[in-house]
């Protein structure tokens, strides 16, 4: 039960946490001020209690799964704010007043979904073991764990955006979150085949024996690249368009704006 418990939590709480740090570094970078993120924390956390209190209702809702469905909407919306926000940080006018209003308010709204849609699960999962005093003790022990190495890699993450610089930081922040972007349209395609809204395939390759998902070092990928052991066909080619969609218009961008340089 430890073990669970800290693979679960660790899943969910990671990829926030990566996000954040993106985030935070992408402020420092734009000399934007930390305002947006206090009202994107208070705005996730009420919308992640209110979502998790009315679970019930929310997985009746398409004949029983619900829960999936609307888990799945939400990465698709987290995906086109993370693919608008690589593209316009190619913006020539990348700190004008405008550019800087959207970027913030991007940020926030990413930040606010991405809360709904990780910490809800963590808040299901305590709540369904707190009336087992037995196993609650465990489940506690291995989420306080799960939290303290995902909140441990975020602020590695951040430091070391930070270290490598402005620009540095701006091109792997875009490279990075093209990633996280592309790996949750694949989170959402399965969520959509467990509903039975998408038709199950079989697995392409089994890299399980390599790199387990329930390791530390398999859960970093998960958070970061969307990394499955076992993926289906369609998985991995939602997962490669969706990045290649981004990199596309991102490149393009930035051909457009060398073109007008030069």
């Amino acid at each position: 039960m430890l073990l669970n418990s800290v693979i679960l939590i660790l899943r969910e709480v990671l990829e926030a946490a990566l996000l954040i740090s993106a985030m935070l570094s992408l402020s420092h970078f734009l000399k934007i001020s930390l305002s947006w993120l206090k009202w994107s924390i208070g705005i996730g956390m009420l919308s992640t209690w209110a979502y998790s209190s009315n679970l019930i209702h929310i997985s009746n809702w398409f004949e029983g799964v619900g829960q999936e469905v609307s888990n799945a909407f939400i990465q698709y919306i987290i995906y086109t704010l993370l693919a608008l926000l690589c593209i316009w940080l190619i913006k020539q006018n990348l700190f004008s007043r405008r550019s800087l209003q959207i970027i913030t308010w991007i940020m926030g709204a990413m930040i606010s979904l991405s809360m709904i849609r990780e910490f809800s699960e963590i808040f299901i999962y305590l709540y369904v073991f707190s009336s087992d005093s037995q196993q609650f003790t465990g489940v506690m022990m291995g989420a306080f764990l799960g939290m303290s190495i995902g909140l441990s890699l975020g602020t590695l993450f951040y430091h070391l955006l930070n270290y490598l610089g402005d620009k540095g930081s701006l091109s792997i922040i875009i490279v990075v979150l093209s990633f996280i972007a592309a790996g949750m349209l694949s989170q959402a395609t399965q969520l959509l085949i467990q509903a039975d809204w998408l038709a199950s395939q079989a697995p392409l390759w089994d890299s399980s024996a390599w790199i387990s998902e329930r390791s530390i070092v398999g859960q970093l990928l998960y958070a970061v690249f969307g990394y499955e052991s076992t993926p289906s066909l369609i998985e991995v080619s939602v997962y490669f368009t969706g990045l290649f969609i981004i990199l596309f218009f991102v490149l393009r961008q930035f051909w457009l704006n060398r073109s007008t340089i030069w």
